[in-house]
């Protein structure tokens, strides 16, 4: 009898592992060039002992046409400050115009009183025309790993006030006049401080000089200077702040004089619960401050990201408005505000105000422009 073989189930049967398929390796392509370096990447080396090791070059791509090399990029030479200042010093260059020069680091200023305006700064290093369309430009070196720029030298506020305002015109709108006392910078005010005004401004037109470097021969061709205003006092007004200044008394005295507070202009402020603050009502004379929040009522200090000291006004519509800071200069206020913005207050900005109202910056850079330290608040309630 012939036996039947049975057949396993399909589900029983092994499966052979089956075998990958290999595909050609495609090259990459390249130019002859290429193929040349990668052709010799590992190339066997004979040590003196008679071992061979094997080094890898590594491969970069050969330039589009090797024979001619990449222009080099003409920078002028640095300013060279004079040792002392007998004439303002700064120009803008036609509209669109700029001129790569190299910016001087921490040197000399010239002796005595000098101003400035700053323009930026910045914690790493900046092309050098950046700040092309001006000159002369100079950096100075911040302990906290900042470069400060300023633009020009000035022999006084007023002259260095009009070209601020001129770089303001060109886009930078933070720029401000800085003052420089035998080399070291010192606040605003005390630059003005015990600089008489002088009641009959008398503003003289004088064209300012172009700076000259190590080598003029490879500076380009500077454009006509751009005429300033150049009075022989910090006192005098430039025309466009006579239109301001006509808004006020005719004398520092007079102005502080009209500060009289009412009984209860600060009783507003008495929740125990809200953040400890100064009424701005209460304060007499002009000062600069850093607005960082306006709420509907006091508001604990936690709400104020625990910035202090802090201001409190109430506002003609009835809501409190926080600043922090009372400061008689513009650098000052201006490291507040960037210190503000790093705690959280992305918009706080500068303002200011006088006998307990708050007044626009334009108002307020001319009356200390023009009456000096004399219009300040009381500097014992300055921050410090």
């Amino acid at each position: 009898m012939q036996r039947s073989h049975r057949r396993e189930p399909t589900f029983l049967r092994t499966r052979r592992p089956q075998k990958p398929i290999k595909y050609p390796r495609k090259r990459r392509p390249g130019t002859a060039a290429q193929a040349d370096t990668r052709a010799n990447l590992a190339q066997p080396v004979v040590t003196p002992e008679g071992s061979t090791v094997r080094v890898t070059v590594p491969v970069t791509d050969a330039p589009a046409n090797p024979d001619v090399a990449a222009a080099p990029v003409s920078v002028a030479p640095a300013f060279v400050a004079p040792e002392v200042l007998t004439a303002d010093v700064f120009y803008m260059r036609a509209p669109g115009e700029r001129v790569a020069t190299e910016i001087p680091i921490d040197r000399p200023k010239p002796a005595g009183l000098v101003f400035s305006v700053q323009i930026g700064a910045f914690r790493n290093p900046i092309p050098a025309d950046l700040f092309g369309d001006m000159s002369p430009v100079m950096g100075e070196s911040v302990g906290n790993g900042l470069t400060r720029y300023t633009a020009g030298l000035f022999t006084a506020y007023t002259s260095a006030n009009a070209a601020k305002d001129q770089v303001h015109d060109r886009g930078y709108k933070d720029a401000f006049v800085v003052a420089y006392r035998d080399g070291r910078r010192i606040a605003l005010a005390e630059a003005m401080r015990g600089i008489a005004p002088v009641p009959a401004p008398t503003i003289a037109q004088q064209p300012v000089q172009a700076p000259t470097g190590r080598d003029s021969a490879q500076v380009a061709a500077a454009p006509a200077p751009v005429l300033i205003q150049a009075p022989s006092q910090v006192g005098v007004a430039v025309p466009d702040e006579q239109a301001v200044l006509a808004n006020y008394p005719a004398s520092a005295e007079a102005i502080v004089a009209q500060f009289q507070p009412a009984a209860d202009a600060t009783a507003y402020y008495n929740d125990p619960y809200a953040a400890p603050a100064r009424q701005v009502e209460g304060v007499k004379g002009l000062f600069f401050t850093v607005q960082v929040g306006v709420y509907s009522k006091p508001v604990p200090l936690d709400k104020l990201f625990n910035i202090t000291p802090l201001n409190s006004e109430r506002t003609e519509t009835g809501k409190i408005r926080y600043t922090t800071g009372v400061y008689l200069d513009m650098e000052r206020v201006r490291t507040r505000k960037d210190r503000s913005v790093a705690l959280g207050v992305k918009d706080a900005f500068v303002t200011a105000y006088l006998n307990g109202r708050r007044i626009p910056m334009r108002d307020a850079r001319a009356l200390l422009a023009r009456y000096g330290t004399g219009i300040l608040a009381d500097p014992a309630i300055a921050t410090p």
